[in-house]
This record gives C-alpha cells, sequence and structure tokens, in this order.
C-alpha cells in the first residue's frame, strides 16, 4: 500500500472571500485550491464565518482526495482575531471539525502578506493598501513587531481605497458648488455609479452603509490623474505621503533600515498593483526616503503563503 504523505492547509480568512490552499507536507508542492465566502470574525456573523471557513476546508480536500486525518497543521491568517480567547475559539473549531491532534496557528493577514513576498522568512515589513491599509512589521522570525496605520475607515486610514474615495466624493461636491476646482472626477464618478446629476449622489453615499462602496471609487481616483487631473492628483500624492509615513514608522520602531543589510518591503493589497499610477508615485518615495528597502510584490496569494507558515516560519 502506498503511503500517503500528510497535508498542511493554508487558509486566508477575509472580509470579502475565504480561500484554502492543502500541500503535501513532504514536497510542499500545492495539491488543491479552494474559495468560499467572507469570514472575518469580527465582522461577520460568527455561525456564518464558520461555516464558510469549514465550506473551504471541505471542498479543498475533496479537490485533493484526502480526508481530515491526512491533515497535520492548519495555518489561518484573518483580521482581527488578536485576542486569546478568540484564537482558542477558533483553534477548538478545527479540531473538532478536523481531528484532535491537528495544530492549528493563528496569525493576522499582515502576517501571511508580509509571508507572500519574503518566502516565509518572518522578517521586514509589508504596506497593505486596499479598502484599508496597514503597514506591519517583523524582526528575526517575530521576535519583535510592529504597525502603524490600520484603525479602520472610522480613522480614515489615509492611503487606503476608503480615503481616496471619500476624498474623491468631497471633490465632486466642491466642483459642482463652486467651492473647489473643476476636476474630471464630477463626470467619472457619477457616470460609474450611473446616476444623472451630482446632487444624487447623497442619496446613493447615504442610501446603505459599507465602507468597501466608498473604497471602490479609488480606481477613479487614479484614472482621472493618469489623464491629468490636478484635483485627482492630489489626492493621489496625498494617500502616497500617508502610505509613505505608516512604513517609516514601522521600519523606526524595528530599527529595520541598520545598515548594512537590506529588509524586503513587500508591497500588498489591490490598490498597489505593479504599474499602477499610484504604485509608482509610491515607488519614487519609498526609493528615495527608503532606501534600505528592497521593494518586492507577493510571489504567492496569502493562503499559499499561510501553507508556508504552517511548517514555521523560513530563516
Amino acid at each position: 500500500m502506498a503511503l500517503i504523505n500528510p497535508l498542511c492547509l493554508g487558509i486566508d480568512a477575509g472580509s470579502s472571500k475565504t480561500t484554502a490552499c492543502a500541500m503535501d507536507v513532504r514536497t510542499r508542492v500545492v495539491v488543491a485550491r479552494s474559495m468560499s465566502g467572507p469570514c472575518n470574525w469580527n465582522t461577520s456573523d460568527r455561525s456564518l464565518a464558520k461555516g464558510e471557513l469549514l465550506k473551504a476546508i471541505a471542498e479543498c480536500l475533496t479537490q485533493a482526495g484526502r480526508s481530515p486525518k491526512d491533515v497535520t497543521t492548519v495555518c489561518i491568517g484573518t483580521a482581527g482575531v488578536d485576542l486569546p480567547e478568540d484564537i482558542a475559539v477558533l483553534q477548538n473549531t478545527l479540531k473538532t471539525e478536523l481531528h484532535e491532534g491537528v495544530d492549528v496557528v493563528v496569525y493576522s493577514d499582515a502576517v501571511t502578506a508580509l509571508a507572500s513576498g519574503t518566502g516565509g522568512v518572518l522578517h521586514g515589513c509589508v504596506l497593505i493598501a486596499g479598502t484599508g491599509t496597514v503597514a506591519f512589521g517583523m524582526v528575526d522570525g517575530g521576535r519583535a513587531q510592529a504597525r502603524a496605520s490600520g484603525w479602520g475607515p472610522a480613522f480614515m486610514d489615509g492611503g487606503s481605497g476608503y480615503d481616496l474615495g471619500a476624498r474623491a466624493l468631497a471633490a465632486v461636491a466642491k466642483a459642482h458648488d463652486g467651492r473647489g476646482a473643476d476636476t474630471l472626477l464630477l463626470e467619472a464618478v457619477t457616470q460609474h455609479l450611473g446616476i444623472s446629476r451630482p446632487e444624487d449622489l447623497i442619496r446613493w453615499a447615504y442610501s446603505e452603509h459599507g465602507w468597501s462602496r466608498i473604497a471602490a471609487l479609488a480606481p477613479i481616483v487614479v484614472e482621472c490623474a493618469a489623464q491629468g487631473d490636478s484635483v485627482a492628483d492630489t489626492i493621489l500624492k496625498h494617500g502616497v505621503g500617508e502610505l509613505f509615513r505608516a512604513v517609516k514608522a514601522v521600519t523606526l520602531k524595528l530599527d529595520l533600515e541598520r545598515p548594512p543589510h537590506p529588509f524586503r518591503l513587500v508591497l500588498a493589497g489591490g490598490l498597489l498593483t505593479e504599474g499602477c499610477l499610484y504604485t509608482q508615485y509610491l515607488l519614487e518615495v519609498l526609493k528615495e526616503a527608503v532606501p534600505g528597502a528592497d521593494i518586492c510584490y507577493p510571489a504567492v496569494d496569502p493562503a499559499e503563503a499561510a501553507a508556508w507558515l504552517a511548517y514555521g516560519p523560513a530563516r
């Protein structure tokens, strides 16, 4: 009878979706992937979050043609699970569903984002900019860590999608009223939302709660800036300044810029894609102001990075 290699599971449990990755422990080859709905332990209903998490795991194991007893370790990267009691609930949930002997490791999603660009080494800094933003760093395999920003949209996390989108709405209102400069954003935002009159933005803005609705306007700011719009360009450059200050705060706290060794600075999140104007502006600032940074992008998705970390941080 052929020997069946054990598996480890890496999971990225996010506010928009949950992804899982099964990796062969001996060969370190990914053998299956799956996706399910949102699983944010703090912003989702706990029972729904648990259901989506278990759905992703079950589908991943089905695709791999394996059973729960084949899993030796599960590593989860998620937001908002920081308290020991929350971690214990998550660990007990998986032990009950898989088997009591499975090891369950829980990391912040910022940790898996860092690992996605460092090959699993927990040393360096990651800057994530999407709906929200956070700068996070670790040194010496996690001996010390620091973060800046990441307080959430209510605190106007500078440089985030929500920040850019909210400033775009403000610029549109000012341009329409005659309180601010003319901007391409006025037409671009109303067309994007299918609104015929700028005044109808009021109804749209207050019709339902959701930070992501505002953040979804961020790409329009980038597009208008690329077309030469000075208002949109100013919004982008303000955001870049906020992102840079978050990175700088982390590198100073951890003394990452101490020569002679460079450190990895991973740029992650939907707003910081390679070649994007926003990213280009940020790179100009970072290369001059943080010369010790080896800037890179994620080499794998967060779920696969979590699977790497299931083995323990690389050295």
